[in-house]
């Protein structure tokens, strides 16, 4: 019995879920890809931890590494996704279990007095499911590397947009406080007009017209903090934040140009050897082909069944004996099951080049876009805003001589302010398009050295 119990257990393999099984390769994934782990690389921390990692990440102000480190282990919506690995995973360990055997057995009961009992019994188990279990099991295996793969992809769209969200409220806030000062500056303006105009220094159209100014820019200053707070409450939602936490402060300004940007050599070919969700395409590509020769080798195999009969007659006699049981395949031969799987595997072809083509597409696309915006940024940086402060300080100088009016003066200012307002939206415009790349590339710029460990591979689960 002993022997019995012990050859099941090494039939059924591993039959044990493991809570960290498999988000300790999401967390080294996203390690890799972000400098960032996920908080989840020992399974589902209970609610005390995570509240306790959210806390200690929002004890000083909020960087952009701490606001992607919250995200990763208190979105909600990731937070599901997170817990399709603990479902994956129970899919990969029933699959390694054997079927129970089947007990059947029956009495018939004497109806007169010539009559005597008889008994029945019969235990068989089904050798197919025995036979295919290895095969079953590599394609369980493999569909749940697939899920790591789609989870570990998920959790870098995530970080994409906490990154994205994190540069737009920065620049919201900065963007604000030039325009409070413009409307400062309005304001200043318009109580100098009211005075002139009552000393009869003005006409009433020039008076109409600060005032309009002053009403524009207090209009642009309400729809600016409106920006800020709707800036604000996108990245709280990603953060999965609420109540007190998302009264948190952001730390710093948007960050400068780097000197250059670590463009890999050919970054189709890093695109392609670094998407995940593409991984994730192919994987599912190969299982169905498995699924497909699984199938057409045992269509004319159904239910085949072997046990032990036992049997007792009226007279007594008693027999034992092999039961066999075979489900003939003369009306079902699986053709349509064969089919559907031979068109999901085609389906799942033409997804893993639709994937490979928008990989590339968007890799171009966005090598363009960040190319454009550094352009652009840098532009403003080295030639506007200077120009801008130029004229300022020469402004100065004139309505110091006399030379020129306090409403030119002020006018000049805030063509200045506007200036520094351009630069910080295209400064944020290229921090997206960053972003947006390293999305497009499968992970952040100058770590594909990193990402390249596991390129090509799949993690092994015994």
């Amino acid at each position: 019995m002993r022997q019995a119990f012990l050859l099941a257990c090494l039939v059924s393999g591993c039959a044990t879920i493991s809570p960290e099984r498999g988000h300790d390769e999401v967390a080294r994934i996203l390690d890799a890809r972000t400098g960032t782990g996920t908080g989840w690389e020992r399974g589902s921390p209970d609610d005390t931890a995570i509240s306790q990692r959210v806390d200690s990440l929002l004890a000083t102000e909020l960087t952009r590494p701490n606001a992607i480190a919250i995200a990763l282990v208190n979105n909600p919506a990731l937070q599901a996704t997170y817990e399709e690995l603990g479902i994956s995973q129970a899919d990969m360990v029933q699959v390694g279990l054997l079927k129970n055997p089947s007990l059947s057995g029956s009495v018939g009961f004497p109806l007169n007095a010539l009559g005597a009992t008889e008994f029945e019994f019969a235990l068989v188990q089904d050798i197919v499911d025995l036979f295919t279990r290895s095969w079953r099991v590599d394609i369980a295996e493999r569909q749940f590397n697939a899920s790591i793969f789609r989870v570990a992809q998920q959790a870098l769209e995530t970080a994409g947009e906490v990154n994205r969200a994190f540069v737009t409220l920065q620049a919201e806030i900065e963007i604000e406080k030039l325009v409070q000062k413009t409307v400062e500056g309005a304001e200043g303006a318009q109580q100098l007009a009211e005075k002139q105009f009552v000393a009869g220094n003005i006409t009433e159209l020039a008076l109409a017209r600060e005032r309009s100014t002053y009403a524009r820019f207090q209009l642009e200053h309400t729809q600016a903090e409106v920006r800020v707070a709707t800036a604000r409450e996108h990245l709280t939602r990603l953060l999965g934040l609420w109540g007190k936490r998302s009264q948190f402060k952001i730390s710093g300004r948007l960050s400068e140009l780097p000197s250059s940007d670590p463009i890999p050599e050919y970054p189709e070919a890093v695109a392609i050897r670094q998407r995940l969700d593409l991984r994730a395409a192919r994987i599912e590509e190969e299982i169905l082909g498995q699924v497909l020769g699984l199938a057409r080798s045992t269509r004319l195999f159904g239910r085949v069944e072997i046990g032990a009969h036992y049997h007792r007659d009226a007279d007594g006699a008693q027999l034992v004996g092999p039961t066999f049981a075979l489900e003939l395949p003369i009306f079902d031969q699986r053709q349509a099951y064969i089919a559907r799987i031979a068109a999901q595997q085609t389906s799942a072809s033409r997804r893993v080049s639709a994937i490979a083509v928008d990989a590339r597409s968007k890799v171009r696309e966005q090598l363009l876009v960040l190319r454009a915006t550094r352009a652009t940024a840098e532009y403003i940086a080295s030639t506007v805003v200077p120009l801008q402060d130029k004229i300022v300080e020469q402004s100065q100088l004139n309505y110091n001589g006399m030379l020129l009016g306090l409403y030119e003066l002020i006018a000049t200012q805030r063509e200045s302010l506007e200036a520094r307002r351009s630069a910080i939206a295209s400064l944020r415009d290229y921090w997206i398009a960053r972003f947006e790349l390293e999305l497009a590339l499968g992970g952040a710029l100058g770590r594909e050295a990193e990402a390249a460990k596991d390129a090509g591979t799949e993690p092994h689960h015994h």
